[in-house]
């Protein structure tokens, strides 16, 4: 039940911003997969102990033994976390919010178009685009790992820790979402879908720094994502993806039951 034409025009629309994000992605990928060096990690080890802190903020960890650890501790902490991100806050708002403030809904309502059906097209859009990245991530991360690396190319194992990266961006891409359907002023709905998930990831990051402050890591959707967890097959981190994907799916419905009985003043 989605607009095709619709779909096109804003897979489109997005197309600028989704190769940048990716150029962007590729660049950090291929160089700190390139840096991969058991004697590297030893000095990378005794860096971490120089700066724990702003190390632990980023998501950086000492130890880390594989390339698929290495790159847990030293890309997914904060590379894939804080571009893809760029990406959701943009698209999320620009799909709806956007739409509404400039009154432009209206258009896009005419015809046989149902508020179901264009909220849900734009919903497939959001997600569309983030399974791209998806693939293009993991597709340029096994390919150079393949060049460099190649006894370290686990195939099985990078997917496993991307869907689940994949998850989480879904979820993250639903909390902005529901703002941008919520709000019917743009600057409200890039204020608040913008705020909550840079919030959040800054929650994740001094909840790494100290013990102290540990407990703002249940405050943030990004503990639901345990690299180390999935590379290692436990069970607790495939639960936190499947929380994660529920959660997701209930912020889209609501968000889908916002829209439909929001005043658009048609």
């Amino acid at each position: 039940m989605m607009n095709s034409t619709l779909f096109v025009k804003e897979l489109k629309s997005s197309r600028w911003l989704f190769i940048g994000i990716c150029l962007i992605l590729t660049m950090y990928v291929t160089i700190i997969i390139g840096m991969y060096n058991p004697n590297m990690m030893k000095m990378m080890d005794q860096f971490f102990k120089t700066m724990p802190g702003l190390m632990a903020a980023v998501g950086f960890k000492a130890g880390s033994t594989s390339l698929l650890g290495f790159l847990v501790s030293y890309l997914y902490g904060f590379i894939l976390m804080i571009f893809p991100m760029i990406f959701i806050l943009n698209r999320a708002h620009g799909l709806v919010a956007r739409y509404v403030d400039r009154g432009s809904m209206v258009v896009l309502l005419t015809g046989h178009n149902k508020r179901t059906k264009v909220i849900l097209t734009q919903i497939a859009v959001l997600l569309s685009s983030l399974f791209g990245l998806f693939v293009y991530v993991t597709m340029i991360q096994y390919l150079t790992i393949r060049v460099m690396f190649p006894t370290e190319a686990d195939l099985v194992s990078l997917l496993k820790l991307n869907f689940g990266l994949y998850c989480l961006w879904v979820l993250i891409a639903s909390i902005s979402f529901l703002a941008s359907t919520y709000f019917s002023e743009a600057r409200l709905s890039l204020a608040v879908g913008m705020t909550i998930p840079i919030v959040m990831f800054v929650f994740k990051m001094i909840s790494n720094i100290d013990d102290k402050v540990v407990f703002l890591k249940y405050f943030t959707v990004f503990s639901l994502f345990n690299g180390e967890g999935l590379l290692a097959g436990e069970p607790m981190a495939y639960i936190l993806v499947l929380v994660a994907l529920v959660i997701a799916f209930l912020l889209f419905t609501l968000a889908v039951k916002i829209f439909k009985e929001k005043n658009l003043y048609i």
